[in-house]
């Protein structure tokens, strides 16, 4: 006569090392090699990470200190056109004029 695992005789360790079996060797190796190259692809993650935030970090630094150079350039070119208007009041005129007129029959067109 045999024994059926789950029957009313089988104690309940039998029955937990007939459905899952004893841990396999090669189950076993599987899941460590998969837990490391988890840990190997975060760590890569981690450092792309890194990078892209230093990448970052020096663009915004440069775009600053470009944003900073042109405000100085404006700032020189401004004064250059205020002085000569100062100076040349009746030609600045006439130039302001003219741009006006090129520009609307640019405009109208």
């Amino acid at each position: 006569m045999s024994t059926i695992p789950n029957g009313p005789g089988a104690d309940a360790g039998t029955i937990e090392a007939e459905q899952h079996g004893p841990s396999a060797p090669a189950t076993e190796r599987l899941a460590e090699k998969a837990h490391r190259t988890i840990d190997g692809a975060a760590a890569t993650a981690a450092e792309a990470e890194r990078e892209l935030r230093r990448g970052a970090s020096e663009a915004a630094e440069r775009v600053r200190h470009s944003e900073e150079q042109l405000a100085d350039a404006v700032d020189r070119n401004i004064g250059k056109v205020r002085d000569y208007i100062e100076n040349n009041p009746v030609q600045s005129a006439g130039i302001a004029f003219v741009a006006g007129m090129v520009l609307s029959s640019l405009l109208r067109r």
